[in-house]
């Protein structure tokens, strides 16, 4: 007898494992750039403070440039903040707009790539060549062998009503044996204050008693 026999197909079933998710492709994060004033003189110091956001904060250091002009060392960011201090006398006239580069740290470098910001033009003029004359009298007792020494005391705007415990009181300088002081560092057309202390050989412990009011030529 004759046997016969059948194939009979299977059906065979694919089914579809689960595949892990992409991984996220790393960002730029925003960055801005804020200097602490818009206009300033050769002179003066500028502050330029960068922030870099994101959730999570982002980790790393940022450099402040202004094309050749100047060039920052790195800072490190703390809470996604950094801010760079531009020495007096480094820029020269002109305008100048500055950029922040943020670099991540491996800690956020699976997250955010390299990004920048660039702040609105800060204009820098010129220094008062002129300046303020701080004048005041030579007291008694004040000889070539027991010079007196002079801290003079400036606040920006009008003398304050309440000197001794006033805020915002910074000393400009400390000379010896003169009757007048010239104050360079001031912006023409601006009130200022100051007051000079003096002493034989000694530092004061008290603050600023007695004051007078200058503007900038």
């Amino acid at each position: 007898m004759k046997k016969s026999f059948f194939l009979f197909p299977f059906l065979i079933l694919l089914v579809g494992c689960p595949h892990p998710a992409p991984p996220v492709q790393p960002t730029a994060p925003p960055v801005t750039v804020v200097p602490s004033a818009t206009t300033i003189t050769q002179n003066q110091v500028l502050s330029i403070t960068v922030n870099v956001s994101g959730t999570p904060t982002p980790t790393g250091s940022i450099t402040v440039s202004s094309g050749t002009a100047y060039t920052s060392i790195g800072s490190i960011l703390a809470n996604g903040t950094a801010t760079v201090t531009v020495p007096s006398n480094t820029l020269a006239v002109g305008s100048y707009p500055f950029l922040a580069d943020y670099t991540p740290d491996l800690n956020s470098s699976s997250t955010y790539t390299f990004s920048s910001g660039t702040s609105l033009p800060v204009v820098v003029t010129a220094a008062s060549t002129s300046g303020i004359v701080v004048p005041w009298n030579l007291p008694d007792g004040c000889t070539p062998t027991q010079p007196c020494n002079f801290w003079i005391y400036r606040i920006v705007g009008p003398c304050p009503t309440t000197l001794a415990n006033s805020p915002g009181w910074t000393l400009l300088a400390t000379v010896s044996q003169q009757i007048t002081y010239t104050d360079t560092t001031v912006v023409s057309g601006t009130e200022y204050s100051y007051d000079v202390e003096s002493g034989v050989g000694i530092i004061p412990t008290s603050g600023p008693d007695d004051c007078a009011s200058f503007t900038a030529p």
